[in-house]
């Protein structure tokens, strides 16, 4: 898939409330108009580097973030923010400042500290309690496979099985949780 039908597509996809964002146990966020030059030049300034460029024409030709999987791609200024309302150059500023890798750009959270991020290269990785695990994806491959179904969050994760005690029969489960990235596990 070339670029441009690729923008199209997202650009249908996400026209729909119901299918904008993987997450569906909260409102989906408002469609946000797509962001200016200027914005994206000023995030970039507070990164203190230039972003992925499919991410920017993303930024400025499809929407401000607040679609695509997870929670949503997070937006420039007055675009889709994080949980705690910061747009991506405020969320990366606060994450570099607890160690953060440099360059890595957060893009959707998948929960419990748990990143899909985009780095220089325009490669997709996933940052966890683990560190940076680089996955097979470039973000072009990532949103084509988004556009046709595939759930990237449950794929980005090995499943492993923990035994607990089930509260009300006081006997032993089997439960599934989350366990390292697939992928590589390296520095971006």
């Amino acid at each position: 898939m070339v670029v441009h039908e690729l923008m199209a597509g997202l650009r249908e996809r996400i026209a729909d409330p119901g299918r904008r964002r993987d997450v569906a146990t909260v409102e989906s966020p408002p469609l946000y108009a797509t962001a200016s030059h200027e914005a994206v030049d000023a995030t970039e300034k507070e990164l203190g580097f230039p972003i992925d460029g499919l991410l920017r024409r993303l930024y400025t030709e499809v929407a401000n973030g607040g679609f695509g999987p997870g929670e949503g791609i997070l937006g420039v200024a007055e675009g889709h923010a994080d949980a705690d309302g910061r747009p991506v150059s405020a969320l990366y500023a606060e994450l570099r400042a607890q160690g953060w890798p440099e360059r890595l750009v957060p893009l959707c959270d998948w929960g419990c500290g748990a990143w899909a991020c985009v780095d220089e290269h325009g490669r997709v990785v996933t940052m966890d309690e683990h560190g940076p695990t680089k996955t097979s994806y470039t973000l072009h491959s990532w949103l084509e496979a988004w556009l046709s179904g595939v759930d990237l969050q449950a794929g980005a994760f090995e499943l492993v099985d923990d035994v607990m005690v089930n509260p009300f029969t006081k006997e032993p489960m089997v439960v599934k949780r989350r366990g390292r990235a697939r992928g590589e596990g390296s520095s971006p």
